[in-house]
């Protein structure tokens, strides 16, 4: 119902949410929400540009959400990177049906609205922290997922996250890496 963008934008801001308002990197969401860094970059620059993220240059830089979770909707964050298209005339250009959609595409209307209501009236808190069907509760991103990432990022090459540090030789001692 909505495009592998507008999803993988959804990823990126509830990984953010549960964060608040600590930025992380690029590398660091686009691990967390299995989303291709080149285009996770690309997406966050989108969302930046429609005010719904700030970024931070430098060592403690990165992304975060420019608004609280519960103040961010699904839909802002879709309509920021891919739009919902709403049928507004017929697509097949029949002259009896400019006044009116034809039945289908009436239908077919109906139910991108509804889609667009449940994204709008959804926000990033929502999406963080969901209750289970049939009970118990369930957290997109844990602080268990983050301390994950972290231990992943930082422990293997013993540097800051971003590639510079110290990694391993073939043979298991440590080198200077560029």
């Amino acid at each position: 119902m909505i495009s592998q963008t507008a999803e993988y934008a959804v990823r990126a801001a509830v990984c953010l949410g549960g964060r608040n308002g600590q930025p992380m990197t690029v590398r660091e969401i686009a691990k967390l929400t299995r989303v291709p860094e080149a285009y996770l970059a690309k997406l966050l620059q989108a969302l930046g540009r429609a005010g719904l993220l700030r970024s931070r240059r430098g060592y403690h830089g990165g992304f975060a959400l420019a608004r609280t979770p519960k103040s961010m909707t699904a839909l802002q964050i879709i309509s920021a990177v891919d739009p919902f298209k709403r049928i507004e005339k017929c697509p097949l250009g029949i002259g009896d049906h400019a006044m009116s959609l034809c039945p289908l595409h009436r239908r077919i209307e109906e139910t991108l609205a509804s889609v667009e209501k449940s994204f709008r009236d959804c926000t990033v808190a929502d999406l963080i922290d969901c209750k289970r069907p049939g009970g118990g509760r369930h957290t997109s991103f844990s602080r268990e997922h983050f301390c994950a990432l972290q231990a992943e990022l930082h422990g293997r090459n013993g540097g800051n996250g971003n590639g510079h540090g110290r990694k391993r030789a073939r043979n298991g001692r440590a080198r200077k890496s560029v």
